[in-house]
C-alpha cells in the first residue's frame, strides 16, 4: 500500500543563512539608488543638534544687566529650523526606502509563485507563504524610518517636566503650554492620519486579495497563461503600486505632526534658554534646566529604540530572504515562449509515473503508474476509483501541473515537454476537487456579457450571481454553486479538452442527471474530449470509455 507523502521540514544548510544585519546592508544600498540626499540631510541634523547644544551652553555666559541675547536666539531658531527640515526629509526619504524594499519583496514573491514548481509550493505550505509575507513585509516597511529618528519617551517627558517645575514655575508653565498645543493640534492631525492609514489598509488589502488569488488559485493560473498574466500585470502589480502610494500619503499625514512636535520642543529648549533665565535665581539653575531640556532630547533620540528597531527589521527581512531563496530553488524549467501544437486531435498518457518529491531525508513517497490512457476529439472517458487512489494525481501529470517522474503526455503523438508544456495547458479547461474561484475572467476579459449571462443561465445560476463591470458580484456560493461557476467558465474559455474531477458532486438530483445526460454529451457533439473522474455508476454508460484506478495503477475497464 503506498502512502501519501509526509510533510518533513527541510535543514537549512549554512550557506543558505543571511549575514549578520544584512537588512542594514540592504537599506543602504536602497540608500544609494534613491540618491544620497538623506545622508546630507542626516549630516544636517546631526549637525543642527551639536549646534543647538553649543548654542544651549551659552547660556552659562548670560548677563542678566545686558538681557536676552536675540542675536543668539536668532541664530539658535535658524539651526533649529534646519534641523526640523532635515528631520523631515529624513523620515520621508526613509519611507520611501521602506516602502520600496517592502514592494520589491511584494512584486519578487508574486513572480516567484507565479513560476514556481506546483508540487514544491504545497510542500512549502501556501499558509506559511501567505503568513510569511504578510507579517514580515509591514515590518520590513516600516523599520527604515524609524533607524534615522528614534522615539519620545513619554514617561521621561512627564518626569523630567515635574523636575523642571521644581526648578522654575515658568518653565514648567511653558512645558505644559506647548504640550497642551501638541495634544489639540494632535486631534486634528491624527484623525487625518486614521484616514489616510484607513485608505491604505484598504488598498494593502487588495493587494492581498490579488496575490491569495494567484496562490490560492496557482493550478488555474498555469493552466491559463493569459488568465496569469493579465492577473499578475493588470491587478496584482498595479494594486502592489497603489497600496505603496497610499502608504506613503498616510505616513506624510504622520510627518506632518511629527514636525509639529519637533518644531515645540525646540521652541521649548530656546524659550528656557533665552526666556526663562531672568525669572529664576542663578545662571546655575537656569543650566540645569536647559541641561534636562538636552538630556530628554538625546536620551530619547539616542537610545531608546535604535537597536530593537534594527533588530526587528532584520529578523523580518531575514525570513522574507530565507523564503525567497525556497522560491527562486523550486522555478519550473517550462520554456517561455513555448512552442505552439497543431490543432487537437488525440490525447495520451504512455507509462506514465510519478512519484512525490520528499524533502531531506523523507521515505515511503505515493507513487502511482505506469498508467496508459487515450482520449480524442469528441469523447467521454471516466476514471473511476476509491479515495486515496491516485486519480487527482493522474490529472494533475496529465495538465502537466506536474511534471512525470517517467513516461509521457503525447498530444496528437507529439510528446509534451518543457518546450511546448505552456502551450499545451491553454488547450485544457480543468476544474480540480479542490479548485479555486477568480472573481473575475483573467485573461478573458473580451468575453462579452451576453455570453457570460447565457452560461450562468445554461448552469442554473441566473439570480444567484451576476457578471458586473468585469467581475462576479459575489463567490459566496454553496459548494455545488461554486461547481457551477467553474463550470460556466469551463465551457465560456471553450478549449479541446476538458477535465472534471468529481464535477457532479454537491449537486442536487436534478443537475447532477443534467450534467451527465445533457452538458457532457453537449460538449462531446461540439467536438471536446471530456475527462471526469466519478463515482455515479448510473451514469457510466455515458462514458465511450470507462479507467478504474486502485493504488496508484490505471487499468481500463470498458471500452
Amino acid at each position: 500500500m503506498r502512502r501519501r507523502p509526509r510533510r518533513k521540514t527541510t535543514r537549512t544548510k549554512p550557506e543558505d543563512q543571511d549575514t549578520p544585519m544584512e537588512f542594514v546592508t540592504v537599506v543602504h544600498r536602497a540608500i544609494l539608488s534613491s540618491g544620497r540626499w538623506v545622508y546630507v540631510y542626516v549630516a544636517l541634523s546631526s549637525l543642527g543638534t551639536l549646534g543647538v547644544a553649543i548654542l544651549v551652553n551659552t547660556v552659562t555666559d548670560y548677563d542678566p544687566v545686558a538681557g536676552p541675547d536675540y542675536e543668539l536666539f536668532a541664530a539658535f531658531i535658524l539651526v533649529c529650523a534646519i534641523t526640523v527640515v532635515s528631520r523631515g526629509e529624513t523620515t520621508r526619504i526613509m519611507n520611501a526606502v521602506g516602502e520600496g524594499i517592502a514592494h520589491h519583496m511584494r512584486i519578487q514573491y508574486a513572480r516567484l509563485l507565479k513560476e514556481a514548481d506546483l508540487v514544491q509550493v504545497e510542500m512549502i505550505g501556501q499558509e506559511k507563504i501567505k503568513s510569511t509575507l504578510a507579517r514580515n513585509a509591514q515590518i520590513l516597511a516600516e523599520s527604515p524610518a524609524v533607524l534615522t529618528q528614534g522615539v519620545a519617551s513619554a514617561v521621561t517627558f512627564v518626569l523630567a517636566t515635574i523636575y523642571v517645575a521644581t526648578l522654575s514655575l515658568m518653565a514648567a508653565v511653558l512645558v505644559v503650554a506647548l504640550t497642551a498645543i501638541v495634544v489639540l493640534a494632535s486631534r486634528f492631525r491624527t484623525q487625518k492620519a486614521r484616514e489616510a492609514m484607513a485608505v491604505g489598509q484598504a488598498a494593502e488589502r487588495r493587494f492581498f486579495d490579488s496575490f491569495n488569488s494567484l496562490l490560492d488559485g496557482l493550478p488555474e493560473a498555469r493552466m491559463d497563461r493569459n488568465r496569469s498574466e493579465d492577473l499578475f500585470k493588470n491587478f496584482l502589480t498595479v494594486r502592489a503600486v497603489s497600496a505603496r502610494s497610499a502608504r506613503l500619503q498616510a505616513l506624510d499625514s504622520m510627518i506632518a505632526f511629527g514636525v509639529l512636535v519637533f518644531a515645540s520642543f525646540y521652541l521649548l529648549l530656546g524659550s528656557v534658554t533665552f526666556i526663562t533665565p531672568q525669572y529664576v535665581d542663578s545662571a546655575a539653575t537656569a543650566m540645569k534646566i536647559v541641561y534636562v531640556s538636552s538630556v530628554i532630547w538625546l536620551l530619547i533620540e539616542g537610545l531608546l529604540r535604535i537597536m530593537p528597531t534594527i533588530l526587528r527589521g532584520d529578523a523580518a527581512f531575514t525570513e522574507l530572504r530565507k523564503l525567497e531563496r525556497q522560491l527562486k530553488d523550486i522555478q519550473h524549467t517550462e520554456i517561455v515562449p513555448s512552442l505552439s501544437l497543431p490543432p487537437f486531435e488525440s490525447l495520451a498518457l504512455n507509462q506514465l509515473s510519478y512519484t512525490y518529491p520528499t524533502a531531506e531525508g523523507g521515505s515511503d513517497s505515493f507513487s502511482i503508474g505506469p498508467c496508459d490512457l487515450t482520449l480524442s476529439r469528441g469523447e467521454i472517458v471516466f476514471i473511476v476509483g476509491g479515495n486515496g487512489s491516485g486519480k487527482t494525481t493522474l490529472l494533475r501529470n496529465l495538465c502537466r501541473l506536474y511534471e512525470p517522474t517517467s513516461g509521457a503526455v503525447f498530444w496528437n503523438g507529439m510528446k509534451i515537454t518543457a518546450a511546448n508544456a505552456i502551450s499545451y495547458r491553454q488547450h485544457i479547461s480543468a476544474i480540480f476537487a479542490s479548485f479555486h474561484l477568480f472573481d473575475r475572467l483573467y485573461g478573458h476579459r473580451d468575453i462579452p456579457k451576453e455570453a457570460v449571462d447565457s452560461a450562468l443561465d445554461y448552469v442554473g445560476l441566473g439570480g444567484k450571481t451576476s457578471y458586473v463591470d468585469g467581475k462576479f458580484t459575489t463567490l459566496n456560493l454553496s459548494t455545488g454553486q461554486r461547481k457551477r461557476l467553474a463550470l460556466a467558465i469551463a465551457i465560456l474559455e471553450d478549449r479541446d479538452i476538458m477535465v472534471f474531477d468529481e464535477i457532479a458532486a454537491e449537486q442536487d438530483p436534478e443537475f447532477r442527471r443534467r450534467i451527465y445526460e445533457e452538458i457532457l454529451p453537449d460538449l462531446k457533439a461540439k467536438g471536446h474530449a471530456v475527462l471526469v473522474i466519478s463515482h455515479d455508476e448510473r451514469y457510466f454508460s455515458q462514458a465511450d470509455r470507462l479507467y478504474f484506478m486502485e493504488e496508484g495503477q490505471l487499468s481500463l475497464r470498458s471500452a
